[in-house]
């Protein structure tokens, strides 16, 4: 197994970057956590992956940028080196283990180049239908297409305060961003981490649905 080397900016952590360090520690036996100050003083070897969690300060991550740039191999998640992110399987992973082999709708709020967008893609290729909007839509237009369409699952991660969304309670959700103004049948944690340290366990990804 792969040692994990964690790096955030602790003067822009949010409660976020404070839940997945903790997640972390609950699950992974081998990390080190680090403040991105203190980066030039850790030697990074062959066996260690690097998670890199936001948010930070545009200098700081112009520094991971270049770390990625010279060291790609060495990022575990994957939105810094265009790869499929822990978040994006995290997601996949948990609506197989809800539909199984069904082929079913979904419906997909963000289209984003490290989530909405290959993940939709990634399910596409799985042979599910996909309907994927991004904030530039009204609310009142994606309420409509949805009652029309009606999604097996919901996803949504808009990152917008401002959107809020109507759907109707048979329709399960899992909100990354509280976009939904309901509380029933929504999930707003994914098991991100256990990707993590499946990818841990692997060189790099070879985990059951990303092979």
């Amino acid at each position: 197994m792969n040692s994990l080397l964690v790096i955030y900016d602790e003067e822009h952590a949010n409660n976020g970057t404070l839940s997945y360090i903790r997640a972390i520690r609950g699950a992974i036996k081998d990390y080190v956590i680090i403040d991105i100050k203190n980066l030039d003083n850790i030697k990074i070897s062959d066996k260690t992956k690097v998670l890199v969690l936001k948010p930070m300060s545009v200098e700081n991550e112009e520094k991971i940028k270049n770390l990625y740039k010279d060291r790609p191999e060495l990022d575990v998640e994957g939105q810094w080196t265009s790869k499929f992110t822990t978040t994006a399987a995290a997601i996949l992973n948990m609506v197989k283990d809800m539909f199984g082999d069904k082929r079913i709708k979904v419906a997909i709020i963000n289209q984003s180049e490290t989530l909405g967008v290959p993940l939709a893609k990634r399910m596409l290729d799985l042979g599910y239908g996909v309907l994927s909007f991004n904030t530039l839509s009204e609310v009142s237009e994606i309420e409509g297409i949805l009652k029309t369409y009606r999604p097996d699952i919901l996803i949504t991660a808009t990152g917008n305060d401002d959107f809020v969304i109507n759907v109707d309670e048979d329709i399960p959700v899992i909100d990354l961003s509280h976009d939904v103004a309901r509380e029933k049948n929504v999930i707003g944690h994914i098991p991100t981490v256990y990707v993590l340290k499946d990818r841990l366990i692997s060189s790099w990804y070879k985990s059951r649905f990303l092979l």
